[in-house]
């Protein structure tokens, strides 16, 4: 994959998944006041191009605005 010049084709989007913290209350030990923090799984938005030539996959959240829309910034 290195030595590959890559050949990227049409960028797609599919749905990820990242985990997510927050803060559910605080809990006191003693004198001291200590916040709960729990974990969520949240569904985005990811973007992902493959070469054609090696198979290599790139993935992205980021968008840049383009006159039409969006696209992918990779």
């Amino acid at each position: 994959m290195a030595s590959c010049e890559h050949q990227w084709g049409q960028p797609y989007n599919e749905m990820g998944t990242i985990r997510e913290s927050y803060t559910d209350g605080v809990e006191a030990h003693g004198s001291d006041i200590w916040p709960v923090i729990k974990y969520r799984n949240k569904t985005i938005s990811v973007w992902v191009r493959e070469c054609q030539l090696c198979g290599k996959k790139e993935y992205t959240h980021k968008t840049k605005p383009i006159i039409t829309g969006y696209e992918p910034d990779f």
